[in-house]
C-alpha cells in the first residue's frame, strides 16, 4: 500500500513525484475539445405583430427554418452591435435590412435573407402573423454567459438574465436599475407591445411610462438608452475563465469562474449579497442529423477548498446541492470547479453534460451554464518515475543455510533512488515498455492528435498523411537502447491493476556491465593468438541478465487530492527483480507516478 502516514511526509513525496519530477518538466500534448454541447430550453411569449426576445443560448447547430419550425413566425431580424456610437439608430421604430446593424430571416425567401444562424446574447425582433392569437415558443440551445456591452448617446437591444415569472416591484425596472452605478437614474426604456411598427400613438416600440410597475421579463429585449457605457446585466457579474463556458473537453480538470457584487457601492445600506450555484441536468440534444452526442450523464464535479499545507493538497468537496458565497458590494471571489474523471468511464468520447444554475438573494439573477466533459481512454504515451526506496541485501556469509533472498529493506528517504519510465498504451490494449520515445502531432480542422514513434525516421509522414510536426524526445538512461519495446504486456492498465515486463540485456550488449571494450578478459572473445577469435558463449565472460518490472497501480495515497488521478495520472508500487548480476537474483522496490503527456493511440515502429 502507499497509503499516507500521520506525519503527511509521504502525502508530500508523492506530490512531489507526480507534479516535479516526471519528465523534467514535460507538457501535455492532450488536445481538449471546444464543442459545448448541453441542452437547454427558454421559453418565450409571442403575439402578432412585432416582439423583441433576448436569446441567451447558442442555436447554431442547425438553421433558422428548423429553429423557427412555427409558420406564424414570419420574419427574424438580429441587431447587430455597431463597432462605435457613429452606428447608432436614432430610432427603435424599423429595421432596414440594407442596415449593417441588422441581419434577417425571412420564411420562405432565401434571396432576401442574410441570416444563416441563431447566436447567443443576441436580441432578435420576430414578426408573427397578423390576427394570430398569444402564444408561446420554445427555443432548445446550448446555454452561454452573459455578456453585456451597452454604448452610450444611442440606443441598446439589451436583454437581462432575471428569474422567469418575476412581477412588480420585486423585480421592475426601477429596482433591477437601482443597483447598478450606471443605470440608476433609471435611463428610457422601450418595449414592444406587439402589432405593427409606428413612431406614432399608438407607438411601437413604445417608451415605458412607469419603471416602478413595469416588471422585467425574462426572454424579452428592450431598447435602452444609456448615458454611459456599462456591461450591467443584474447584480451579480459572473465571469467564465474558458472562453467556450465549462468546457472540460477531452483533457481538462479545473476551471473556474468569477462571481463579483457588482451593485452600487453607494448605496446606503450596501447591498451585500449571497450567490448559490447548484448543479442541474441537461436536456437531451435536439434531433438532427448528424446526431448530437446523448447526454452520458452529468459531469461529476467536485468544488475545490483550501491548500491544506500538511499534504500540499487542495480539499475538494464534491458538487451535489447548491453552495453559496455571501460578497459584499465590490467583492469578488474565485470559484475553482474540478471534474471528477475518476466518476467517469474510460471509454473514449462519451460525452457528460449538465447545467450549472446560478442566483442571488436580491433574485434578480438566473444564469444557466453549460457543463461538458468527453471521457477518454488511457492509450498514448506515459512519462514518470520511480523511486527506489527498498534494496535486497547480499549476504555475506558462506552458510549454505543462511537464506540468500531476503525481503528488501528499506533505505533512507533521501537516499530513494530515481528510475525514469515510458510506456504507450495503444487503442488495442498493448502497454509497452519503452527506452525512448519520439513525440510529435498532426493539426486537422484545428484537431489536434498525438503522435509517437520508437524512432525518428518513423514519424515521417506518408504522401497522403497530414505533415507531422515533430515536438521532442524522451529517453531512460535506465534501459539499454532498443529499436522498439522493452517489453509488452496485454491487459488491464490503470487503477486497481498490474502489469509485468520482462526482457533481457544480451550477454555482448555494450550497456552488458560486464562488458569491457578493451579489457581482454570481458570482451566475449577467445584467446588473442588466434587468427580470428571465436566470441564466446554467454555466461563465459559476461552473463545474459535478465529483468523483471511490476507496476501495481493503486488509488491515490490517503489525503492526497488530485483531480488528475486515475485520468492523467496514475501511480502504485514498483517492484524489479534482476537476474545474472551475482547467483541469487536481486529485488528491489519502491513507488512510481506517471502521467500521460500524449494521447497517440498507435506507437510507429518503423519508417513509413
Amino acid at each position: 500500500m502507499i497509503a499516507a502516514n500521520s506525519s503527511g511526509a509521504k502525502n508530500l513525496r508523492w506530490r512531489f513525484l507526480s507534479r516535479q519530477l516526471i519528465g523534467g518538466g514535460l507538457f501535455t500534448l492532450l488536445a481538449a475539445s471546444t464543442a459545448p454541447a448541453q441542452w437547454m430550453t427558454e421559453n418565450f411569449s409571442l403575439k402578432a405583430g412585432w416582439n423583441a426576445i433576448w436569446l441567451p443560448l447558442d442555436c447554431t447547430h442547425d438553421v433558422p427554418e428548423v429553429i423557427l419550425n412555427n409558420p406564424a413566425i414570419e420574419e427574424v431580424w438580429r441587431w447587430e452591435r455597431p463597432a462605435s456610437n457613429t452606428q447608432f439608430i436614432d430610432s427603435p421604430v424599423a429595421p432596414v435590412q440594407e442596415d449593417a446593424q441588422w441581419k434577417v430571416w425571412k420564411r420562405g425567401q432565401p434571396g432576401a435573407t442574410t441570416l444563416g444562424s441563431l447566436t447567443g446574447n443576441s436580441g432578435y425582433l420576430v414578426r408573427v402573423t397578423d390576427g394570430v392569437a398569444p402564444f408561446g415558443f420554445a427555443i432548445k440551445g446550448r446555454p452561454q454567459a452573459p455578456l453585456q456591452q451597452a454604448l452610450p448617446d444611442g440606443l441598446n437591444l439589451l436583454g437581462f438574465p432575471v428569474p422567469a415569472g418575476g412581477v412588480a416591484p420585486t423585480q421592475s425596472f426601477a429596482r433591477f436599475y437601482g443597483f447598478s452605478s450606471e443605470l440608476k437614474t433609471n435611463p428610457p426604456t422601450y418595449q414592444y407591445i406587439g402589432g405593427p411598427l409606428s413612431d406614432v400613438v399608438p407607438r411601437n416600440p413604445a417608451l415605458i411610462g412607469s419603471l416602478t410597475a413595469t416588471a422585467v421579463k425574462r426572454g424579452q429585449a428592450y431598447w435602452v438608452q444609456t448615458a454611459s457605457h456599462t456591461g450591467y446585466y443584474g447584480p451579480l457579474s459572473v465571469t467564465v475563465s474558458r472562453a467556450g463556458g465549462l468546457d472540460y473537453g477531452s483533457g481538462a480538470t479545473t476551471l473556474s469562474l468569477r462571481l463579483k457584487n457588482v451593485t452600487d457601492p453607494s448605496r446606503v445600506p450596501p447591498s451585500t449579497l449571497t450567490a448559490t450555484l447548484a448543479p442541474a441536468p441537461s436536456e437531451a440534444p435536439p434531433t438532427i442529423t448528424p446526431a448530437l452526442p446523448a447526454v452520458a450523464g452529468p459531469v461529476p464535479l467536485k468544488l475545490r477548498g483550501l491548500l491544506d499545507a500538511s499534504n500540499g493538497s487542495f480539499t475538494l468537496t464534491a458538487l451535489t446541492g447548491p453552495v453559496s458565497f455571501t460578497l459584499a458590494p465590490g467583492q469578488e471571489t474565485e470559484v475553482v470547479l474540478v471534474a471528477d474523471r475518476s466518476a467517469m468511464t474510460s471509454t473514449t468520447g462519451l460525452v457528460y453534460q449538465s447545467l450549472l444554475k446560478i442566483s442571488d438573494s436580491l433574485s434578480l439573477t438566473n444564469i444557466d451554464l453549460g457543463v461538458r466533459a468527453v471521457s477518454t481512454s488511457l492509450e498514448g504515451v506515459w512519462a514518470g518515475e520511480a523511486r527506489i526506496s527498498a534494496v535486497q541485501q547480499v549476504l555475506g556469509t558462506r552458510n549454505p543455510n543462511a537464506a540468500q533472498n531476503p525481503a528488501p529493506v528499506a533505505v533512507n528517504a533521501a537516499a530513494a533512488f530515481p528510475l525514469r519510465l515510458l510506456l504507450h498504451r495503444s487503442s488495442s490494449g498493448v502497454t509497452s515498455l519503452l527506452q525512448k520515445v519520439y513525440l510529435g502531432r498532426q493539426v486537422s480542422n484545428s484537431v489536434v492528435s498525438g503522435i509517437a514513434g520508437a524512432s525518428q525516421n518513423s514519424l515521417n509522414a506518408l504522401i497522403s498523411e497530414i505533415p507531422i510536426t515533430r515536438t521532442g524526445r524522451l529517453s531512460s538512461s535506465h534501459f539499454h537502447p532498443a529499436p522498439g519495446p522493452l517489453g509488452q504486456q496485454v491487459g488491464t492498465f490503470g487503477t486497481g491493476s498490474t502489469i509485468s515486463f520482462a526482457f533481457m540485456l544480451p550477454f555482448d550488449d555494450s550497456a552488458n556491465p560486464f562488458v569491457h571494450a578493451y579489457h581482454p578478459d570481458h570482451d566475449n572473445l577467445g584467446a588473442l593468438n588466434t587468427v580470428a577469435p571465436p566470441t564466446l558463449t554467454p555466461g563465459v565472460e559476461s552473463p545474459q541478465i535478465q529483468r523483471s518490472i511490476t507496476l501495481t497501480f493503486q488509488a491515490p495515497p490517503v489525503g492526497l487530492n488530485d483531480p488528475s488521478w486515475g485520468f492523467s495520472t496514475l501511480g502504485g508500487t514498483f517492484q524489479e527483480t534482476v537476474s545474472g548480476l551475482r547467483k541469487e537474483s536481486i529485488s528491489v522496490s519502491g513507488s512510481f507516478v506517471l502521467r500521460r503527456i500524449s494521447d497517440a493511440p498507435v506507437l510507429r515502429l518503423t519508417a513509413p
